[in-house]
């Protein structure tokens, strides 16, 4: 998984409800010819061109994923940045001025659509505070942790995180981190660091 936060960036626009359609071998929610991103036994996320990135639970209406902050700004999603488990979806969120902006981690419950972000970084397009997310994880109780790679001022920053409620914590940093090591069973988390296996548990 790789999502590089550039220069040209362009809201995507907000969806709207829809009808429930079966899809082949997919769960039954949402229209079956819509690209599937990620699914599991009870729902999916997808992506389609005239509505953005949605999800939904089988038998259940989809629910929008990007949700317009108060002050009107309508974040842009990511198909390579989001992970899936039960009724939880987490993603990369980028609310975008212009050539500033602000990155978070939404993570919502399809069940009852409550929605929590984590507030990851603020960009700009002269070159700071750019992020790439590597592997995004979710786990069965709304916690999301991620790899990804910060472009600071100092330099570029590997890390482990985790959104826990709506506080980031890292786990790790270092430039040893393999990118795409990280793994989620149950609540244990794990990853490697310079050839080292760590670990950590999520809430």
């Amino acid at each position: 998984m790789a999502v590089g936060i550039w220069l040209a960036l362009l809201c995507a626009p907000p969806a709207a409800a829809e009808e429930v359609a079966p899809g082949a071998g997919l769960p039954a929610c949402g229209p079956r010819w819509a690209t599937t991103l990620v699914s599991g036994d009870s729902g999916r996320v997808y992506d389609r061109p005239d509505k953005g990135i949605l999800g939904c639970l089988t038998g259940a209406k989809p629910r929008m994923l990007a949700r317009s902050r108060a002050d009107g700004r309508i974040p842009r999603l990511y198909p390579d940045a989001v992970a899936m488990q039960g009724a939880w979806v987490a993603y990369l969120e980028n609310f975008i001025e212009v050539d500033v902006g602000d990155l978070e981690v939404g993570v919502m419950n399809l069940r009852t659509g409550r929605l929590r972000q984590c507030y990851l970084s603020r960009w700009a397009a002269a070159g700071w505070g750019w992020f790439s997310m590597k592997e995004l994880v979710v786990g069965g109780s709304g916690s999301a942790a991620w790899i990804g790679v910060h472009e600071e001022r100092s330099g570029r920053v590997r890390e482990v995180a985790v959104c826990e409620g709506t506080a980031v914590s890292r786990l790790d940093s270092g430039p040893g981190i393999a990118l795409n090591s990280l793994r989620l069973r149950g609540t244990v988390l794990t990853w490697t660091n310079a050839g080292s296996g760590r670990s950590a548990s999520l809430k």
